[in-house]
């Protein structure tokens, strides 16, 4: 099981980055999460105002305990 997080950092700054959690999932396969974390970006590139920005993700399993 694969859990999507996605943190969006406005390029002017390194430190003005915002980590965010999928609420849906957890996701059976990677490619699921993949997917999961597109939609999430497309929906926050419209919702945060500030631009440019650059969006990175992590499709983490469960079974880690890193964050």
């Amino acid at each position: 099981m694969f859990e999507a997080l996605v943190m969006a950092c406005v390029l002017m700054s390194d430190s003005d980055c915002i980590v965010f959690s999928d609420t849906r999932g957890p996701y059976q396969t990677e490619e699921q999460c993949i997917s999961r974390v597109q939609e999430m970006a497309e929906s926050l590139q419209q919702v945060l105002n500030e631009s440019p920005k650059q969006f990175t993700y992590k499709c983490e399993s469960e079974l880690s305990t890193e964050i």
